[in-house]
């Protein structure tokens, strides 16, 4: 069973933020989550990570459900959650010690946390030697971005939630951070990626949802969802300019099925429709609808 939420609502006084959302994160799965600022996008990801409790409708992960006990330390060990600025919540002497806080917490025995540290670092770059002496306060901007995904990394929660985790990275860690997501996906980690960068959206995710006013305005693979340029509109958003390019070529009658060519892949497809015969790969093929 995934984690799910179903007709999802969520008032902060007077002001609704949510208002029935229905979304599922499913195992290997990466769902990307777009919308304006005040979308409720935040706030979605709060509830799935059991940290709200006033909102109407339900929220169930594996086979926890309402009950009361699901909402302590049987549901965070199942839902990991990265929120925007995790740097801030860095407080440990070394970035090892941080990294292990959450392990240690769960009372593991000391070469598990070792392992499960060990291995956070090395999926976000990171150095073991390097953490057992580097303050994490004395770390660069990405570097401690990178510290905060680590230390939930080392739970090991099968769901994870990331709340605009490219926020101020280079290009390079937004690299990293992209294949870092893939990769989780493809062990089994079900992820749901919040992010205003539609690029990473359309590069990391299986399934993107359009949030807007607190509702799911559309929901769809992500060359589905960038073509809805109405919706888009609604929610204050822009497909990524490749998109944008393939949509415009194929309404020209220039090439077939190219929005479904993986991103990655893209601007040679475009490419090779612009000018064809120039690349020895050839025109463009179009992906499976998970692309």
């Amino acid at each position: 069973m995934p984690l799910t939420c179903r007709n999802l609502s969520l008032s902060y006084g007077a002001r609704r933020v949510l208002a029935g959302v229905d979304l599922d994160v499913a195992p290997g799965r990466v769902l990307g989550v777009a919308g304006a600022s005040g979308s409720g996008k935040t706030s979605l990801l709060r509830c799935l990570a059991g940290l709200e409790r006033g909102y109407d409708g339900s929220v169930a992960v594996d086979s926890l459900g309402e009950r009361a006990s699901a909402r302590g330390r049987e549901w965070h060990a199942r839902v990991g959650l990265v929120g925007q600025g995790p740097e801030r919540q860095l407080f440990a002497r070394t970035v090892f010690d941080d990294v292990a806080f959450g392990p240690n917490n769960l009372g593991l025995p000391d070469d598990e946390v070792l392992g499960r540290v060990t291995r956070a670092l090395g999926a976000v770059g990171l150095d073991l030697d390097w953490s057992l002496e580097r303050s994490p306060l004395e770390c660069s901007g990405g570097e401690q971005r990178a510290v905060a995904i680590a230390g939930v990394l080392a739970l090991q929660t099968p769901y994870l939630l990331l709340d605009e985790p490219t926020a101020g990275l280079d290009a390079a860690r937004v690299e990293e951070l992209v294949r870092l997501v893939r990769s989780l996906a493809e062990k089994g980690v079900g992820v749901a990626l919040v992010s205003h960068d539609m690029e990473v959206l359309a590069r990391a995710s299986d399934e993107v949802a359009v949030l807007a006013d607190g509702q799911v305005a559309y929901e769809g693979v992500p060359y589905q969802v960038f073509r809805q340029e109405g919706v888009l509109r609604r929610a204050g958003l822009e497909a990524p300019g490749l998109l944008r390019v393939a949509y415009a070529l194929e309404r020209a009658g220039r090439a077939c099925g190219l929005a479904r060519v993986p991103y990655d892949s893209l601007a040679g497809a475009i490419l090779d429709a612009v000018v064809p015969g120039e690349r020895p790969t050839g025109g463009a093929r179009p992906a499976g609808e998970g692309a």
